[in-house]
């Protein structure tokens, strides 16, 4: 059933098409008298230029054909008898008027191409947008946010405003900086991470970041320079992740492993570590 639906569209928008060919063709031959009869061809090259540009290249063709013959029939010297034995002149007009509407058509169908291929690519782009946006809008647990070449924040997803705190108003439009301690800003880190970011197109920095509340954690940021197809810097962006929790553990098994040293370096008992086979290393 929907392919038999399809097949009615089709064949009813190839009729459209070509209809309005004929019916361009028409009206230019019914406003002649209007302008004159001096180059009926002329006053149909708009005929074949609103076919092309509606149908495409066939429309387009038809009416050239249609407005030329029709369009004889206009001549200042028409008669019966020129249609059977007709001017050199009335040809080279007709082989003119054929060859310039060809061309016109050409172009109009052309222009109509360029359109819609322009507007697929559009509505293309829109598409990807909207899901990238969707995607990176789902994002709970990490902080996406792009940056202009200035390090000036740009987007903030919700995974930003619930690890940073700020709302997308709070922090667009500000530098980035405000997510790191004093401190820390004294001393560049933000432009230094903009920088390392251009110099090697990614860095990955670990160190305290600040949320609104001025609470700190402790947080793995990748930095990602955005460069254009010529090479030039656009900005960049942000991935944010807090590792507060991964941090905490290392520092308590290093501080296991310290607390264990200690003991087996005080205990009055040869202990020796083993490896894997069961041989003994002296410390």
């Amino acid at each position: 059933m929907d392919i038999q639906l399809k097949r009615l569209l089709r064949i009813s928008s190839s009729y459209t098409r070509y209809g309005v060919a004929v019916i361009s063709v028409l009206l230019s031959l019914l406003l002649l008298p209007l302008w004159g009869a001096r180059s009926p061809f002329l006053m149909l090259i708009p005929a074949v230029m609103v076919s092309s540009y509606y149908g495409g290249l066939g429309p387009g063709i038809l009416a050239t054909i249609l407005g030329g013959f029709l369009g004889f029939r206009f001549l200042p010297q028409w008669s019966c008898e020129s249609v059977l034995n007709p001017h050199l002149g009335d040809l080279l007009r007709l082989g003119v008027f054929f060859s310039i509407g060809v061309f016109v058509g050409f172009l109009s169908w052309r222009l109509l191409s360029e359109k819609r291929q322009a507007e697929a690519s559009s509505r293309s782009y829109q598409e990807s947008e909207k899901r990238y946006r969707l995607m990176v809008e789902q994002v709970k647990d990490y902080a996406f946010y792009t940056l202009d070449p200035h390090g000036v924040v740009n987007t903030w997803n919700t995974g930003a405003e619930r690890l940073k705190g700020y709302c997308s108003a709070d922090i667009v439009g500000r530098s980035f900086a405000l997510c790191f301690p004093p401190e820390e800003i004294e001393r560049g880190k933000s432009e230094s991470i903009l920088q390392d970011a251009i110099a090697h197109g990614q860095w990955v920095d670990e160190g305290w970041h600040v949320r609104k509340d001025g609470s700190l954690f402790w947080a793995e940021a990748v930095t990602t320079a955005l460069r254009d197809e010529r090479g030039q810097l656009q900005g960049f962006s942000q991935v944010v992740h807090d590792i507060s929790d991964r941090r905490q553990a290392e520092e308590t098994l290093r501080k296991t492993n310290q607390t264990l040293q200690s003991i087996i370096q005080a205990s009055p008992l040869a202990m020796f570590p083993r490896d894997a086979q069961g041989v003994h290393h002296e410390r």
